[in-house]
């Protein structure tokens, strides 16, 4: 059976057992600008935070966590719904309150293709050389006024995740569908938790 390269963390529970450098990604599509912010934090220092281009990007990661894995927040769409006719639904309330913000429409749309490409092509790259180390993922959630300084905004993330933040970890809706299933269809009803920061505390 062909390795994935990646392990969903479908709940919190799952982080319990793992001690891993983490790197958080608030991901951009520019073709020119540098509109990915990438933070990361081993377990002994301080976060290191910069703002790249999607596919500079592609490489950090990858380099940050080959020798040993890594946990990865994307921030980014990072499964799908649809209603029981097959159109394009909300994964919860998360996405509906306090106003839409659908992973199908608008910049949802955009980040739910840029995650499927960028994960793609974050595979190829450690299958072509011959890396084994897992990378544990989970998606972010920042929107509205918090969301527009890149290195920011993953630095936030990864604050969240050390509970520096308060924030929500939610399932999505029963259902949704992992966007890792568009490459390796074992993971397709693996959804990564969502983590969702709350600025307003």
């Amino acid at each position: 059976m062909e390795q994935s390269f990646f392990a969903p963390v479908t709940v919190r529970e799952d982080l319990k057992s793992l001690s891993l450098p983490v790197i958080a990604v608030d991901l951009g599509f520019s073709a020119n600008g540098k509109s990915c912010g990438i933070a990361r934090r081993d377990l002994e220092s301080a976060t290191f935070s910069e703002n790249h281009r999607f596919a500079t990007t592609i490489n950090k990661v990858h380099e940050f966590s080959k020798e040993r894995g890594a946990i990865l927040i994307l921030e980014a769409p990072l499964s799908v719904k649809f209603d029981k006719d097959g159109n394009p639904s909300p994964r919860g309330d998360f996405e509906r309150n306090p106003k839409p913000r659908w992973w199908s429409f608008g910049a949802g749309a955009v980040m739910t293709l840029a995650a499927q490409f960028f994960l793609r092509d974050l595979r190829e790259r450690r299958r072509r050389e011959g890396v084994t180390a897992t990378i544990h993922l989970i998606e972010g959630f920042v929107v509205g006024s918090n969301s527009g300084d890149h290195k920011q905004v993953a630095e936030d993330l990864i604050n969240a995740y050390r509970d520096e933040i308060t924030s929500d970890w939610i399932k999505p809706d029963a259902g949704s569908q992992s966007v890792l299933g568009w490459f390796d269809e074992n993971l397709a009803t693996s959804c990564p938790v969502v983590l969702k920061p709350r600025f307003d505390q």
